[in-house]
């Protein structure tokens, strides 16, 4: 057996409400982000409407990108990986179940590195590195895996 060491830096905010904290929580990583959901429905929209005014309220801007699929496709992961780069994202959100989260941490290393999330899934060849964007997620699901 290999010996390695894991080290993984998370914070963990739970709780009714909290949701109205996420601009506090961008705010300490930068002034730009990419908030990444699901067409907007109505089930969503107040969770919706609490990121944007959260984000708001703290001077952080963000383009939303709402053209998350279920079982995200290399197409959709590019797509929001390009308005990340063009708009310089500091950093990514993720609202909704697993494949907003999953489309969101995709969108993360595209953003930062050459190729497209596709070549990062096994690490045949390449692999991810420091420079991927930060990642927040709020969930909306419950028993969401990602």
């Amino acid at each position: 057996m290999n010996n390695f060491n894991y080290f993984q830096p998370t914070e963990i905010r739970f709780g009714c409400g909290r949701v109205n904290e996420v601009g506090e929580v961008a705010s300490k990583i930068g002034k730009r982000c990419i908030l990444v959901t699901v067409p907007i429905f109505e089930a969503i929209r107040p969770a919706f409407e609490k990121v944007k005014k959260s984000l708001s309220d703290a001077g952080v801007s963000f383009k939303h990108f709402d053209k998350v699929v279920l079982n995200p496709t290399t197409d959709s992961v590019t797509a929001g990986a390009e308005i990340a780069k063009d708009f310089k994202a500091d950093m990514v959100i993720g609202l909704g179940g697993g494949s907003s989260m999953d489309t969101a941490k995709a969108i993360a290393v595209e953003a930062t590195h050459k190729g497209n999330s596709w070549d990062y899934l096994f690490y045949k060849e390449t692999q991810p590195t420091e420079k991927t964007l930060p990642i927040t997620t709020l969930t909306t699901t419950s028993g969401t895996g990602s």
